[in-house]
């Protein structure tokens, strides 16, 4: 089923402005955040350039699920959209890490002896109030991969919307 043509999504910087949490977040961790490659290894993800389009996408693409699917905390999906990957600031360093893997096609390096960046996402969001709702589909948004099962419509959202958004014969037109 199309999209109506009337159809009018919220730019992400728009929604960022709009809500103080997003807000205060991205202005303490948005440049470190942005910085990061949206894959360390460049095995996918290969048409985005910047973990910047990567979460815009992914944005874009809950945005239409939402308008879809019509959830009741469809805002809630829509922090966890552009949070989603926020533990990869704990996750990965730019630079051979003594004890991480080095990924030299980006330069970056995944550190060992952290949780996985859905798992660290979540406790950075938990640290600075955000509600346990956003912190589970951050924390879980790597179900895709990690072969389980989302638990609520939130989850499947912020999943899919992410797996989408990495695939590269998926063109988003912003």
């Amino acid at each position: 089923m199309d999209v109506p043509a009337k159809t009018v999504l919220v730019p992400m910087d728009a929604f960022i402005q709009s809500n103080r949490r997003l807000k205060e977040i991205m202005e303490e961790l948005g440049e470190m955040y942005f910085s990061i490659p949206p894959s360390l290894s460049k095995k996918n993800h290969l048409k985005e350039v910047s973990m910047r389009e990567h979460i815009e996408r992914t944005f874009i693409l809950a945005q239409l699920m939402c308008l879809q699917l019509k959830p009741d905390n469809a805002a809630e999906i829509l922090e966890a959209a552009i949070l989603h990957d926020i533990g990869k600031i704990v996750c990965c360093k730019k630079g051979p890490c003594e004890n991480g893997k080095y990924y030299p096609a980006t330069g970056y390096s995944y550190v060992r002896g952290v949780e996985d960046h859905g798992t660290e996402g979540a406790k950075l969001l938990r640290e600075r109030g955000f509600p346990e709702s956003i912190c589970k589909m951050v924390e879980n948004h790597m179900s895709h991969w990690d072969k389980k099962k989302p638990e609520t419509i939130g989850e499947c959202i912020v999943s899919l919307a992410d797996y989408l958004s990495s695939r590269d014969n998926i063109i988003i037109d912003y």
